[in-house]
């Protein structure tokens, strides 16, 4: 058996204005896709719908419900 809490301390990072380190820690994301999103982070003035990641090159796309646990766009 195992137990799920809630866990009060998980905070999720902002994408739109996380740190370059603080996205290197999301699971998943390598030197590459983090140089990208940041790229197409100030070239689109933020993101503003998941599908805007998405379009980001090498974005892990079957990845996206898990990435979300550690992310949000506000």
């Amino acid at each position: 058996k195992f137990y799920l809490t809630n866990n009060a301390s998980h905070i999720k990072i902002a994408l739109n204005t996380a740190t370059r380190e603080e996205l290197l820690s999301i699971p998943y994301f390598n030197d590459y896709l983090v140089d990208a999103l940041i790229e197409q982070r100030t070239l689109r003035d933020g993101f503003k719908s998941w599908d805007k990641v998405l379009l980001t090159s090498r974005f892990p796309e079957e990845k996206l419900a898990l990435i979300q646990l550690y992310l949000t766009l506000d």
